[in-house]
């Protein structure tokens, strides 16, 4: 993947920042699996059967994702909306350290 800014990732879905801390943080990696994330990854957090990738944001976020794509909101996160027909993606930025 070409490293690209939260910015340019969400300029390039259609998506709108709101409330992100930081969006000229750069991603260099794309994930749906929480066990791959590392260090400059973005977690897709796709809906399943059996499981919901949301469950897993914060945990993707405490090791290292700098954001999170989901479906649907993560309560209480920063986010970034798409607006298509029929779609709504949310992005939510790791905070910065304290």
């Amino acid at each position: 993947m070409i490293p690209m800014t939260i910015a340019e990732l969400a300029a390039a879905a259609g998506a709108e920042l709101v409330g992100v801390a930081d969006p000229d943080v750069v991603v260099s990696q794309l994930t749906a699996d929480s066990r791959q994330v590392g260090a400059g990854s973005l977690f897709v957090a796709l809906p399943g059967e059996r499981v919901d990738g949301r469950d897993f944001v914060p945990g993707a976020l405490a090791t290292g994702a700098v954001a999170a794509l989901t479906a649907t909101a993560v309560p209480g996160s920063p986010s970034a909306e798409e607006s298509c027909s029929g779609c709504a993606f949310q992005m939510v930025q790791r905070s910065p350290p304290a």
